[in-house]
């Protein structure tokens, strides 16, 4: 087994020797093999060269907590939740810190993970007895969501100059369920790369980041409802 493969920060032109450039050395070996292969190279174009066949490549998706319309998905939510706290006591968390947290994960575990490390440590330093408040949880979504826009950039990774318009532009067509938005393209493979855009199962669908619609709302690219929330966002 193999793992840690798609962790952030591993080095692109690594992954693509291993499993790319001398993927016939993975083709021969006469073992069962398991590894967690990066989205990069899964949702690329590139694809059809990997050590496997593609009926060996699963996708693993991430779990709703909007539902396709941007309405609160709650048996979602409820996974979500009993995942984070199969790992934290709720008594450690103020009322509404930990839906916060669920919420702003996007039902990635990666980002429910990495958001409730960034707020327990921001509560460790404001009070060392205290509980995980919701200044807390503001300042980790905050990160994180600088994280995101940073994500949508430029980037050497996209196998071309894709513009941040051509991003945003993708973007708002899947929040708004258009069914061709999904058609694979450089700009797809590169929103998948950032995990600005999700995969989940079922009827198989996409969505957009519930960090991600909170940039296009303020970008003015997603419309607010009256009382100022972006449906399918955080705020």
């Amino acid at each position: 087994m193999g793992e840690e493969f798609d962790r952030a920060g591993v080095n692109t032109t690594s992954l693509e020797l291993l499993f790319l450039t001398y993927g016939n050395a993975l083709r021969e070996l006469q073992v069962h093999f398991i590894v967690t292969l990066p989205i990069s190279l899964a949702y690329s174009e590139r694809r059809s060269e990997l050590p496997v066949p593609d009926e060996r490549v699963f996708c693993l998706p991430d779990i709703p907590v909007f539902d396709p319309q941007h309405a609160p998905h709650g048996p979602g939510r409820s996974a979500v939740r009993a995942i984070l706290e199969a790992r934290a006591s709720p008594e450690l968390f103020g009322s509404g810190a930990m839906e916060r947290l669920v919420v702003a994960s996007g039902g990635n575990i990666r980002d429910l993970v990495a958001l409730t490390v960034m707020a327990t440590t921001n509560a460790l330093v404001r009070n060392p007895l205290g509980r995980v408040e919701d200044e807390d949880v503001t300042t980790a979504v905050r990160r994180r969501r600088t994280d995101y826009l940073r994500s949508l950039g430029q980037s050497p990774y996209d196998g071309g100059e894709i513009t941040y318009e051509a991003k945003v532009e993708r973007l708002v067509r899947i929040y708004d369920q258009d069914p061709t938005a999904q058609s694979p393209d450089p700009v797809l493979y590169s929103l998948f790369r950032a995990r600005a855009v999700q995969e989940f199962n079922g009827e198989r669908w996409f969505g957009v980041h519930p960090l991600v619609v909170d940039l296009l709302a303020r970008q003015g690219k997603v419309a607010r409802t009256p009382d100022g929330v972006a449906p399918g966002g955080t705020e």
